[in-house]
């Protein structure tokens, strides 16, 4: 039993979406978003989070309405003067980086789901197996744990199709 919760909890840890920006960079993981910021550039306005006090924003959005050319090489993110893009191209290009970051999104979503999905399948084996009301309980709280993060998943995963669905309108 503390194997399968411990399987669910490493699986959960590795499949679970968590995103490494940078070794040295502290984990926004379990902080709570204290406000959303506006940031004006221009014509532009761009949307930011407050963190633990410190404000987030997207640095490409930001480089590519200052007229640099944004390119990520591994961890690294390249700021290049470049010719400056009309409001329309900005535009353009931003929909589609946010097409590109939903997409792989939804990949990701729908491997976790799958996996949430076995760890259901799982859970109900171990239910059916069970032979002790303590083995029961704890089968039962296993399935009801497994289910729930099922159901998050398969909510997040049906918000950012949603959110594709109305960008590519």
């Amino acid at each position: 039993m503390k194997k399968f919760v411990s399987g669910v909890i490493v699986g959960a840890l590795l499949f679970g979406g968590v995103t490494a920006f940078a070794d040295d960079v502290k984990s926004l993981v379990g902080l709570k978003v204290q406000a959303e910021t506006t940031i004006a550039m221009g014509d532009q306005t761009l949307t930011g989070i407050i963190v633990d006090g410190k404000t987030y924003a997207p640095v490409r959005a930001i480089g590519e309405s200052a007229g640099y050319s944004v390119t990520i090489d591994g961890k690294k993110v390249n700021l290049k003067a470049g010719e400056k893009l009309s409001s329309e191209e900005l535009k353009q290009k931003q929909k589609q980086a946010r097409i590109d970051g939903l997409n792989k999104g939804i990949a990701a979503g729908k491997e976790r789901v799958k996996q949430y999905e076995s760890y259901v399948a799982q859970a109900k084996d171990k239910l059916d197996k069970a032979t002790t009301d303590t083995d029961k309980k704890e089968a039962q709280a296993d399935l009801d744990m497994c289910t729930n993060q099922l159901q998050q998943e398969k909510e997040a995963l049906a918000q950012a199709e949603s959110q594709l669905a109305e960008l590519e309108k």
